[in-house]
């Protein structure tokens, strides 16, 4: 066994130990509609007073709200109702995190 596969071994027997799960502060049976608002209050909220971790967790789930509208129309809708710079924000954080979530997900399996 090389070097590079303790390493690896050893960051996930580690990843899997320390990785803090933050849920999304919407229920997944919510109607988008009040996901939505739900979320984009929270992330306005964090912003303000500065609290850079859960307004980070915000702009991810906005992102990851708004990754998940197929169609043109209604995205469109969306991303009206937010500030261009919560819409950029929002989609760089959940482009960034997009494959450490899905890594976690098939971790918890």
């Amino acid at each position: 066994m090389d070097i590079s596969a303790i390493i690896s071994d050893e960051i996930k027997d580690n990843f899997k130990t320390t990785a803090i799960v933050i849920p999304p502060p919407y229920n997944e049976n919510m109607e988008l509609e009040e996901k939505f608002s739900i979320v984009y209050r929270e992330l306005q909220r964090k912003t303000r007073v500065k609290n850079r971790i859960l307004a980070l967790m915000n702009a991810f789930y906005l992102g990851k709200l708004l990754d998940e509208i197929s169609e043109r129309s209604i995205l469109s809708r969306y991303q009206n109702r937010v500030t261009s710079h919560f819409l950029r924000l929002s989609r760089n954080t959940f482009e960034i995190f997009k494959d450490f979530q899905n890594k976690l997900e098939k971790l918890q399996r």
